[in-house]
């Protein structure tokens, strides 16, 4: 076994089934260690597919996407897609390769500082120097990857690297776990909830999973209260729901406007202002804001909640419609109603 075979039998251990893939030299090794794995290999003609692919991955399944490139160009290609999934919130994870760190005949040959230059589109950038430390590194891949808003990460492996013999490691995988805020901040926002006439939740690309787009639902229904979504939020809820306000589709005023224009509260679950300018839904900077999310809120004009509930949404809204006031979601059902019929004008 070598430290490439070690590299994707920890990818099959956390649940890996897919990497999309341009070959080259300098990642042979990987791809035959992935050729006696479970995992698919998926060959794409160009390597910003590949991450695009693995973004896609991600984002529609919440664990991280996997794509696989050689070193210098190849890698290279990869960012277009990486800044992709680091903007919209998308868990990737990049593989590169690299020429050897030892005995390199073909010296500065399309050698690039891959990780140096990564860095600026990536959360994380590494290069593994050591063997054992194979394992290790991959998954902490998975932790930054997955941690807070889920982004892009990567890892490259030197060919030299790749094939030194190795020991197997037998190691358990960490564990994650969300938190839910505490009975305190729960009782505050819905202090705020009850007592806004007007209230609206903006939903974003956080909530577009199983589990959180069912609690969206379920606090809709059970407080009346109507979900508009950023382009990323796009499938949280329904567009038939007659809760639905549809989505905010361009930076100026538009007629999904017409559902938080006049909203005294927002309540913002999985969003963040890289996915839609907050100015553009709050021109004056005034509305009051609850930011529901397992991440802090990064603060902006426009966006700057008087409330953050840090944890699981899902968990977060489901108690939220357990102790908020149920009230008559006539005014939001109208409003969809004339956004819904302007828009498909």
């Amino acid at each position: 076994m070598n430290a490439a075979d070690v590299l994707v039998k920890r990818l099959e251990e956390h649940g890996v089934t897919t990497v999309f893939a341009l070959p080259g030299e300098e990642n042979l090794a990987v791809v035959e260690a992935l050729a006696e794995s479970t995992i698919s290999l998926v060959v794409v003609r160009h390597e910003q597919h590949g991450a695009f692919m693995a973004a896609t991955h991600g984002r529609l399944t919440g664990r991280p996407g996997v794509c696989l490139a050689t070193l210098g160009p190849g890698a290279l290609n990869l960012f277009t897609g990486l800044a992709h999934a680091e903007l919209g919130g998308m868990p990737v994870i990049a593989l590169t390769g690299q020429k050897a760190q030892q005995d390199n005949d073909e010296g500065s040959f399309q050698v690039v500082d891959i990780v140096a230059a990564a860095r600026p589109v990536t959360r994380w950038a590494t290069s593994i120097a050591d063997h054992k430390n194979v394992a290790a590194t991959i998954d902490e891949a998975f932790n930054r990857a997955l941690s807070g808003r889920p982004g892009a990460v990567l890892v490259e492996l030197p060919e030299d690297i790749a094939d030194i013999e190795t020991e197997p490691v037998h190691l358990p995988l960490p564990t994650r776990t969300l938190s839910v805020p505490g009975d305190q901040a729960l009782t505050a926002a819905v202090e705020m909830i009850d007592a806004a006439e007007r209230p609206v939740l903006l939903v974003g690309e956080g909530t577009n999973n199983p589990l959180t787009a069912e609690a969206v639902r379920i606090f809709a229904e059970a407080t009346g209260i109507g979900v508009l979504a950023t382009q990323l939020g796009k499938g949280a809820i329904a567009e038939s729901h007659p809760l639905s306000m549809r989505s905010l589709g361009i930076h100026r005023p538009d007629y999904a406007h017409l559902a938080i224009e006049p909203a005294d509260l927002v309540i913002a679950v999985g969003y963040q202002p890289v996915e839609h300018p907050p100015l553009a839904w709050n021109p004056l900077a005034d509305k009051p804001i609850v930011h529901i999310a397992p991440w802090p809120a990064a603060i902006e004009r426009g966006y700057q909640p008087g409330l953050q509930l840090l944890g699981d949404p899902a968990f977060t809204l489901r108690d939220l419609a357990d102790r908020s006031r149920q009230r008559d979601p006539a005014p939001m059902i109208a409003i969809g109603d004339v956004t819904k019929r302007l828009l498909s004008e």
